[in-house]
């Protein structure tokens, strides 16, 4: 099986650095709920810090200190940020099993946070959906890839035979990720983790009926 993971909020304690960069902003001024609502918007188009950091009043000759400080301290802290479970899953199962990040947001960002956490060896491929290339249109142009991905030999000099498929399984903690996959029919096996304080730590009508919830990344069914 290949096993595509989600990255934040599945493998890495986002609201963790989350919470620090806004207490950052509060304590320069910003208004709490300003910035929580600024987050939002820019989520939908495009986050990164320095743009955050403007929308929420930072002036431009404080916000490039600013941030480039916030993210040396991200870098330094990746690797505690990493949920317990995450490391002793993928020592389990690999090989045979394989892996691959499909994470949403700014693409530099989001390679630096995943470099910092040391996870990187454990992955075939790390791809970031975007605004314009949701995560159902990049599963869909990963089902269709050449032998080169999908199918491939499970280890141990294994080679699959001809028409034979790898299957693939995706985890994500979002719903709103979640529900376009199983409304476009992909022959993906779908899990939501729910991580405790995370943003999507809430009950889902579909939970367990179009995907399994699970709350530790230790519950995938890799066979």
């Amino acid at each position: 099986m290949h096993l595509v993971c989600d990255f934040d909020s599945t493998l890495f304690n986002t609201e963790k650095i989350w919470s620090e960069w806004l207490e950052i902003l509060v304590g320069l001024g910003v208004d709490r709920e300003v910035a929580i609502k600024q987050m939002g918007i820019l989520n939908a188009i495009g986050w990164t810090h320095r743009a955050h950091a403007l929308m929420c009043g930072i002036s431009e000759s404080e916000v490039d200190t600013l941030v480039q400080n916030f993210l040396v301290h991200a870098q330094s802290i990746g690797s505690s940020l990493v949920y317990d479970d995450v490391v002793p899953f993928f020592e389990k199962h690999r090989p045979p099993h394989t892996f691959s990040i499909l994470t949403y947001g700014n693409a530099e960002y989001q390679r630096s946070k995943i470099a910092s956490t040391g996870l990187n060896d454990y992955f075939d491929t790390i791809r970031i959906a975007g605004p314009n290339n949701l995560k159902v249109t990049v599963l869909r142009e990963m089902l269709s890839e050449t032998p080169s991905f999908i199918r491939r030999g499970l280890g141990g000099g294994q080679v699959m035979g001809q028409g034979e498929v790898c299957p693939i399984a995706f985890v994500d903690d979002s719903p709103n990720e979640l529900n376009p996959i199983v409304d476009a029919g992909l022959p993906i096996q779908l899990y939501r983790i729910v991580r405790p304080g995370a943003k999507h730590d809430y009950a889902h009508e579909r939970d367990d009926v179009a995907w399994k919830r699970i709350g530790s990344i230790g519950e995938i069914e890799i066979e």
